[in-house]
């Protein structure tokens, strides 16, 4: 599996070579060097994942001299999120949900994102 490799390839796919905005890296030192490829001077890349082990070479100068900002992300552990969800259903927590779009109008929901607006979630409805 590796994301980071499909993260370039659409990058060079949709940018105009320009590079993406914001890559999440979980393959790790196996194809963190393509998402550093991948994005824009001043990009973020956001290190969720080490599916591809723990250590590895890294393009410095690369990612030096296009200013991309890497960021580890963390997340908790399988007992941690069973215990969030056991939580919110006890305590019967609903999210706010502001609007839902037709997958077919995602452009329209990341307008609505995008005008500061909305009060809650935004929605994709699939069907």
């Amino acid at each position: 599996m590796l994301l980071g490799c499909s993260a370039f390839s659409l990058s060079y796919a949709t940018d105009k070579g320009q590079g993406v905005d914001t890559v999440v890296e979980v393959g790790g030192p196996g194809t963190l060097s393509q998402s550093i490829h991948a994005c824009r001077i001043g990009g973020h890349i956001s290190l969720i994942g080490v599916l591809t082990g723990v250590a590895g070479e890294v393009p410095t100068a690369l990612a030096m001299s296009k200013n991309v900002t890497i960021k580890g992300i963390t997340v908790g552990s399988r007992q941690e999120q069973q215990e969030m969800i056991a939580a919110i259903d006890a305590n019967n927590i609903q999210p706010i949900i502001d609007s839902t779009f037709p997958l077919d109008q995602i452009a329209a929901a990341f307008r609505h994102q995008i005008s500061q607006s909305h009060f809650g979630k935004i929605c994709l409805a699939l069907q």
